[in-house]
């Protein structure tokens, strides 16, 4: 299945080409997570704290539909 997978914050820095502004396309097996579609993008899992598929949120465990729109944003911190 396709998916869309756009990536937030600081998170663009860790994928390994140009990252496009459009979001990235994946190819994932029908039964992917979107921790499976994570690690296939070479981002540390750990560093992903908001996950929304459809703009619903959502969590890492979480299966992805056919032509999701998963929205992916680092862990916040400071004071």
């Amino acid at each position: 299945m396709e998916v869309l997978v756009k990536l937030l914050g600081i998170l663009p820095s860790y994928y390994p080409q140009e990252y496009p502004e459009a979001g990235i396309r994946l190819e994932l097996p029908g039964t992917a997570t979107v921790a499976d579609a994570v690690k296939a993008l070479g981002i540390p899992v750990e560093r992903v704290a908001i996950v929304t598929i459809n703009d619903t949120l959502a969590s890492t465990s979480d299966q992805i539909p056919e032509n999701g729109t998963i929205k992916l944003m680092h862990r916040l911190v400071g004071g």
